[in-house]
C-alpha cells in the first residue's frame, strides 16, 4: 500500500509539474532588437550669438515602439539639451557663446535599443559674433529728449533693426548698410 501511495503522489506531482509548466506565458516570438531611426535638419547652420537655430525632425521611425514611445535626446553642443517628447517635430535652441557646436540626437525605443539620428545638411552650428555696433549720442537724457543712435557695420542684408528702450520695443528704421547712419527715437 505504501509502495501504491508513493506512485500514486509521484504521478500526481509528476502531473501538477507539466500543468504548471504548461500554464507559463509563451515567449514573443521575435523581440524588439532593431533601434529607431531617424533623420534630422537644422534651419540655420551659421549664426550670430544670442540668435536661435531649430532642429527638425523630418524621419523618426521604429519597427515596434509607436512615435510616442521612441524618447528623442537632442545634444545642442554648447552645454544645452533637450527632449522631444512624443510626435514633437522640431526644438528650438538659443545660441550664446561663439563657436562651433555639433547637434547630435540619440533616441530610445520602449525595448530600449538606442541609435545616433542622422541630419541632412550639416549637423554642425557655426556661432559667429552679430557684426555692426551701435553708439548712443548721449549717456543721460530726460522725459522727451530725443536719443540719436548712430549704427555702423550693419551688413547690407539687414531690413530692421530693433532696440530694447527698457520698458518698451520699438523699429529704429530701415538702415541701408551705409557705416554711420543715425536714427532718431523720440
Amino acid at each position: 500500500m505504501r509502495f501504491l501511495t508513493n506512485r500514486l503522489l509521484s504521478g500526481l506531482l509528476g502531473a501538477g509539474l507539466v500543468l504548471a509548466a504548461s500554464a507559463t506565458p509563451a515567449r514573443a516570438a521575435d523581440p524588439d532588437v532593431t533601434a529607431p531611426v531617424g533623420r534630422y535638419q537644422l534651419d540655420f547652420t551659421k549664426v550670430w550669438d544670442g540668435r536661435s537655430a531649430t532642429l527638425t525632425a523630418l524621419e523618426v521611425s521604429d519597427d515596434v515602439s509607436a512615435l510616442a514611445d521612441v524618447r528623442q535626446f537632442v545634444d545642442w553642443g554648447d552645454g544645452g539639451f533637450t527632449y522631444l517628447d512624443g510626435d514633437q517635430t522640431s526644438e528650438r535652441h538659443q545660441f550664446y557663446n561663439l563657436g562651433s557646436y555639433t547637434v547630435t540626437v540619440r533616441f530610445t525605443d520602449q525595448a530600449g535599443n538606442a541609435a545616433a539620428g542622422s541630419f541632412v545638411g550639416s549637423a554642425t552650428a557655426v556661432v559667429t559674433k552679430m557684426p555692426g555696433t551701435s553708439k548712443l549720442a548721449k549717456k543721460e537724457v530726460y522725459i522727451g529728449d530725443p536719443v540719436v543712435v548712430t549704427l555702423a557695420g550693419i551688413p547690407s542684408g539687414v531690413t530692421k533693426v530693433r532696440v530694447w528702450w527698457g520698458r518698451r520695443q520699438g523699429d529704429l528704421g530701415q538702415p541701408d548698410g551705409h557705416a554711420g547712419q543715425a536714427l532718431l527715437h523720440q
